[in-house]
């Protein structure tokens, strides 16, 4: 079973895990299932490509993974300039 990854959102500090936000409508992709249309599958492959991690509290898409090699550069304090992030 896979971890789920924590992240920390530059707009709001959230610190937890993210959602998948999704390009389109649910309604009309199930619609075009039903129809057996082969846009459906166009528009499957559209809403699956479009879609995007977000912060799960302000839907940002500002947010970065506490594994990632930006967050260790801050722990270490080489990082100074931005003094919005962490106040």
């Amino acid at each position: 079973m896979k971890k789920s990854q924590i992240y920390i959102c530059s707009d709001c500090k959230h610190i937890g895990s993210c959602k998948i936000f999704k390009k389109g409508s649910r309604k009309t992709e199930i619609f075009w299932w039903i129809t057996f249309s082969p846009v459906a599958i166009c528009y499957s492959l559209y809403r699956m490509i479009g879609s995007k991690r977000v912060c799960e509290k302000c839907e940002s898409q500002n947010i970065v993974k506490t594994n990632s090699k930006l967050i260790a550069e801050i722990n270490e304090n080489k990082i100074t300039d931005d003094p919005s992030f962490g106040a």
